[in-house]
């Protein structure tokens, strides 16, 4: 939608982005905010505001925070966003340390109630005022991230707001999800508290891997609804950044970043991946409507070989 924020400038385009964790979110984030007209912030909005309010409330609160904020990143070259040591990073979570090998080889239970996050990676992100290193004037496009937040709410917000998820290779991300301390139970709090089906879904499933399993497929089928355009994947986005975010973001045409893919990324634990696309491929979850079971076969394979 478009208005006025400063009485002279046509208002650029508020944009929701999101995708399952460990997905490229954030570094989607990272190449918008290189660019001249374009600011990305990570996960602005707070809990109150995103489950506190519901249907048009929502939607009212989060365009009240995007010309608030559009109004200090002219002004005064900031806004509020999750940041790492006061600074926008790609990547918010910590490298993790030796222990996160043993959590993985012993039996569920007993890692998750004697060890729990020790030795796994962390989310370092905190709220705080980003900083722009850029002049910003408008039009330009804002782009606001919250995974689990807004695919929760997707279906109120894709009514109103122009949103566009990321997904990747469903092996990848589970396999990214156990080297974090906040997806390796398969819950999503803030998505649990929006959608209130969601916890007692997941509450029915014992097991963590099970869990997880059926919270990315929750993740999934949560896009469906989008127009497929507005789905993009961090394969494409890896082999030609430019030409994937062009077509929502215009401004990124001038993107020509070399970007590795990280879906065999060595910090993944190999015994536990053949287990993961074990269960993935034994489901029939949503995920399979954006990738099929041979790329989850081939990168199962490409770990066991090494």
């Amino acid at each position: 939608m478009a208005d006025d924020t400063d009485g002279s400038a046509t208002r650029g385009p508020d944009i929701l982005f999101t995708g399952p964790h460990r997905s490229g979110t954030t570094l989607v984030c990272s190449l918008l905010n290189a660019l001249p007209g374009a600011v990305a912030l990570h996960e602005p909005l707070t809990v109150p505001l995103l489950t506190q309010n519901r249907g048009p409330a929502l939607c009212d609160a989060i365009d009240e925070f995007c010309t608030r904020n559009r109004r200090t990143l002219v002004e005064d070259g900031y806004a509020q966003s999750g940041l790492v040591d006061g600074a926008f990073v790609s990547n918010t979570a910590s490298s993790g340390g030796s222990v996160r090998k043993l959590l993985d080889r012993l039996p569920t239970p007993l890692s998750d109630r004697l060890l729990g996050g020790v030795g796994v990676r962390t989310g370092m992100a905190r709220h705080g005022k980003f900083r722009v290193d850029k002049a910003v004037s408008e039009p330009f496009t804002l782009v606001l991230k919250q995974p689990a937040a807004f695919t929760a709410a997707l279906p109120t917000l894709a009514e109103r707001f122009m949103c566009i998820a990321i997904v990747r290779n469903p092996l990848a991300t589970l396999a990214s999800w156990n080297t974090v301390d906040f997806k390796r139970g398969g819950r999503a709090a803030i998505a649990e508290k929006i959608d209130p089906t969601l916890g007692p879904r997941l509450d029915a499933i014992r097991n963590r891997y099970d869990r997880q399993v059926d919270l990315l497929s929750w993740f999934f089928d949560r896009y469906r609804a989008l127009p497929r355009e507005q789905v993009i994947t961090y394969e494409a986005l890896c082999d030609d950044p430019a030409a994937t975010l062009t077509p929502l973001v215009p401004e990124a045409a001038t993107v020509s970043a070399d970007l590795a893919n990280r879906n065999r990324n060595t910090i993944y634990n190999g015994k536990l991946v053949p287990k993961l696309a074990q269960r993935l491929l034994a489901s029939d979850g949503a995920f399979w409507d954006f990738y099929d079971r041979a790329s989850v076969e081939q990168l199962a394979s490409a770990f066991a070989q090494g």
